[in-house]
C-alpha cells in the first residue's frame, strides 16, 4: 500500500513525502483469524459454563424436588443460540501515525493492522 502527502495550494499539489506499507494484506488476514479463534473460544468456554450449570441445576432440583418448572422456554434458547453463532467479526482497523515536524520532517511512528504491527519503507524525496 503506497501512502503519498501532499501540499496542496489552489490548483497546484507538492509531493511531499511517500511511504510503503509493505505486508498490509497479510497482517489484516491474520488479525481476522485471531478474531475468529477467539470467538471459537468464547463460544467453546459458554458452551462448558451451560453444561457445567445444567449438571448443577439438575443436582439441586433433584433435591428440591423442583423438576416440573423449566426457566427459559426453548424458543428463547434457540433464538438467542441462534444469535450467538450469527456475530459477525469485526473488520479490523488499519491505523497509521505519521509525525510531521517544524523543519518539514516526516515520519511514521505506528502502522498497525488490529493488533499486528506493519512494516513501513518511507521513500525519501529527490529534492
Amino acid at each position: 500500500m503506497k501512502v503519498e502527502l501532499f501540499k496542496g495550494e489552489q490548483d497546484t499539489l507538492e509531493l511531499l513525502d511517500t511511504f510503503f506499507l509493505k505486508d498490509v494484506k497479510q497482517q489484516l488476514e491474520l488479525e481476522v483469524s485471531s478474531l475468529k479463534a477467539d470467538q471459537e473460544k468464547a463460544k467453546k468456554k459458554k458452551e462448558k459454563e451451560k453444561e457445567k450449570a445444567k449438571k448443577d441445576k439438575e443436582g439441586n432440583s433433584t433435591k428440591d424436588g423442583d423438576e416440573d418448572k423449566p426457566d427459559e422456554p426453548e424458543d428463547d434458547k434457540k433464538a438467542s443460540e441462534l444469535e450467538e453463532e450469527l456475530a459477525p467479526i469485526p473488520t479490523p482497523k488499519l491505523k497509521v501515525s505519521i509525525e510531521f515536524t517544524r523543519s518539514g520532517f516526516m515520519q511514521v511512528t505506528k502502522a498497525m493492522a488490529g493488533s499486528y504491527r506493519v512494516e513501513v519503507e518511507h521513500q525519501k524525496k529527490a529534492s
